[in-house]
């Protein structure tokens, strides 16, 4: 009698672990364009929330931000409905650690909410985290070598957290990549380099940048692609018009690409297209 109850009692316990799990592992949604509207996809392409937005960001935290016609940014959970009202001017921040960063109105100064909406300085990150700081001296002096031997020389004048001490450098009409630990890492034939990391004044609260710790954007022949570094190869050939925000989603790299003249979508690593 004493096993069975014990028996009964540890299948609970395995029963409710098991659902534990599987709430606290947040849903992942993908922006998806069709056509000229806006929607949330899952990793493999199934729509979660028809296209009817102007524009819309990542799910994250359970929320993604959103812009309607005529009536500005608000927040949508992974059903589409409504969490917070399209009432905001500026392009709002995604939420990070509970808070986002919005902006009412022209000229107004921004300011965080939380999730219900509702201003808060209750900051739950540390965001001096991602303050600029002068690079160390060391860095510099190897960025004045490489001025005595390449034709011109680009790198963050400020670096942040992880920064990942990412230096360019031109000779004749091409550029290539060095960092600052492990020397070039890409080599010198490429039209640009898109090595820029995010230096936003808000950065802590998004994971946007235009490259990663591993995929680079270079330009090539007029056009973009993505060279990773650890391949040492292009993994996305040279297509698309631009290449901007970087965002990192259950450890894959999402790129927003720009396909036609203002016409943009999603583009994972691995070359899958969440646009039509």
């Amino acid at each position: 009698m004493e096993y069975a109850k014990m028996k009964t009692i540890l299948v609970l316990l395995v029963l409710l672990t098991l659902q534990s799990i599987a709430f606290s592992q947040e849903q992942v949604l993908i922006p998806y364009r069709k056509g000229e509207l806006w929607g949330l996809a899952d990793e493999n392409k199934k729509i979660n929330v028809e296209p009817a937005y102007e524009y819309i960001g990542f799910l994250q935290e359970g929320l993604a931000k959103a812009k309607k016609e005529n009536t500005g940014w608000g927040y949508i959970d992974g059903k589409g409905t409504v969490k917070i009202p399209f009432m905001y001017w500026a392009a709002a921040s995604d939420f990070h650690h509970g808070i986002a960063h919005v902006q009412k109105l022209p000229k107004q100064s921004g300011y965080y909410i939380n999730k219900k909406g509702e201003k808060t300085t209750d900051l739950t990150i540390d965001k001096h985290k991602n303050y600029s700081r002068e690079h160390p001296a060391a860095f510099l002096r190897f960025v004045d070598s490489l001025k005595k031997v390449y034709d011109d020389v680009e790198y963050e004048y400020y670096r942040y957290e992880n920064d990942p001490g990412f230096i360019k450098v031109k000779k004749g009409e091409k550029w290539g990549l060095f960092q600052y630990s492990k020397g070039l890492i890409i080599p010198i034939e490429y039209e640009d380099i898109g090595y820029r990391t995010n230096t936003a004044e808000y950065a802590h609260l998004s994971s946007y940048g235009n490259s990663s710790e591993n995929n680079i954007p270079v330009k090539q022949s007029g056009n973009w692609g993505i060279y990773n570094m650890k391949q040492s190869k292009l993994i996305i050939p040279a297509r698309y018009r631009s290449i901007n925000n970087i965002v990192k989603i259950n450890h894959k790299d999402y790129f927003e690409v720009e396909v036609a003249a203002w016409v943009r979508g999603y583009l994972r690593e691995d070359g899958v297209e969440f646009f039509e």
